[in-house]
């Protein structure tokens, strides 16, 4: 996947079912958030996806499920 800017980097918080806050940092692009999600919430089954990331990250108005909720996506400049 062809990178844009490469001056960002995000960090994730998803909050497991079982109540517990994951904590992912320095992920470079929106697969790589999609993947940290799929892996961690939904034990590795591809159910998020890149463009639901990227409505995520850059429409934060719209209204979300309710399983989305549990995700915090944290966009900040490379150190």
């Amino acid at each position: 996947m062809r990178q844009r800017n490469n001056n960002y980097v995000y960090d994730l918080d998803v909050v497991v079912p079982n109540g517990h806050k994951d904590t992912i940092t320095d992920l470079v692009n929106l697969v790589d958030i999609a993947k940290a999600i799929n892996k961690t919430y939904f034990n590795g089954f591809n159910v998020v996806s890149r463009s639901m990331v990227n409505n995520w990250l850059y429409y934060p108005d719209q209204p979300r499920r309710a399983y989305a909720e549990n995700f915090t996506i944290h966009k900040r400049l490379k150190a």
